[in-house]
């Protein structure tokens, strides 16, 4: 072996030694220039430094792709990286997947990657149990809450005529009370009840007399204010909250409300009436105060003959 012969022998093994033991970065093609007499030798050498070359830029492609750059271009002519341009297309797949799922979508399946795809398809399903679970909970919360509104409703609603029932009149009441004294507004208090209500249930019957009240309830409903509350108190007797009002204007409502039921043709054909006792809110008022004077007005009304509106006195 002549000693250029020698030398291209020795740069070729001093690379692959380096290409070996310290990687590709390191390693240098550095082969000795040929002379035209050496045509094969030459040969040989162009042919490595072209496979060196692919090595380098493979190398290159790898350590792009492992450092998350999955837009690095690959020529096709490089054939040692054509299996990373299979990666590369299928961890594009991959994070395009990864998005849709981070977004919602967990209609999403791995089917190319091998052991990876196993563990990322069983990550994806315990997704989709917990996006289940959370749906079933949004969804059992809502009955829920459908049910406590039902619950409250009923709990607070009067079965006969459907107006609010006492329960619901005691906790208004005491919050009207509340912002009366906190805003120094007015407020008043109604409480009516139907004449002679025993004899109507004794002559018609107790059917009857349900009718007479439900009927009752309709008329006062639809003569009152939309921020005024109605309430059926128990048995025969109502009451109306009637927030920013003051005991004249409390008066003449009653007053109206009076000559309603008065003059309204009620089912059993027997004239129906009513007595009225009106009170209006008092600084330092509770509501066994205002509901007291309010009572105490009724009994009056009840005195004066019936079918009367009469205001507190006292």
């Amino acid at each position: 072996m002549n000693a250029q012969d020698q030398a291209f022998v020795d740069a070729l093994t001093a690379y692959l030694e380096t290409a070996t033991n310290k990687g590709l970065e390191a390693a240098e093609v550095m082969l000795p220039a040929q002379s035209d007499d050496l045509q094969d030798t030459a040969a040989l050498a162009a042919a490595f430094q072209t496979f060196a070359g692919q090595l380098h830029a493979s190398y290159a492609i790898y350590t792009n792709i492992a450092g998350g750059n999955l837009d690095a271009e690959i020529p096709r002519e490089h054939y040692l990286a054509m299996p990373a341009k299979a990666l590369q297309a299928n961890l594009r797949h991959l994070t395009w997947q990864t998005q849709r799922i981070a977004q919602g979508d967990l209609n999403h399946n791995v089917h190319f990657l091998g052991e990876f795809s196993t563990a990322f398809n069983q990550l994806v399903d315990a997704l989709r149990g917990k996006h289940r679970l959370e749906e079933e909970l949004i969804e059992y919360q809502k009955s829920l809450q459908q049910i406590n509104i039902v619950l409250e409703q009923k709990a607070t609603t009067d079965a006969l005529t459907g107006l609010r029932n006492r329960q619901f009149l005691d906790r208004q009441l005491s919050l009207e009370i509340s912002r009366a004294e906190r805003h120094q507004t007015p407020m008043a208090f109604i409480i009516f009840d139907i004449d002679h209500f025993k004899t109507i249930n004794d002559r018609f019957g107790h059917l009857a007399g349900d009718e007479v009240l439900k009927t009752l309830g309709e008329i006062v409903g639809k003569s009152i204010r939309n921020l005024d509350l109605l309430a059926r108190w128990g048995g025969e007797e109502f009451v109306v909250l009637l927030p920013g009002s003051t005991l004249e204007p409390a008066m003449q409502a009653a007053e109206k409300l009076r000559r309603l039921i008065a003059k309204h043709p009620f089912a059993i054909r027997e004239r129906i009436t009513c007595s009225f006792g009106v009170s209006d809110y008092r600084e330092g008022d509770t509501p066994e105060k205002i509901t007291a004077r309010a009572d105490d007005a009724l009994y009056a009304a009840k005195a004066a003959g019936r079918n009367v509106v009469r205001a507190e006195t006292t």
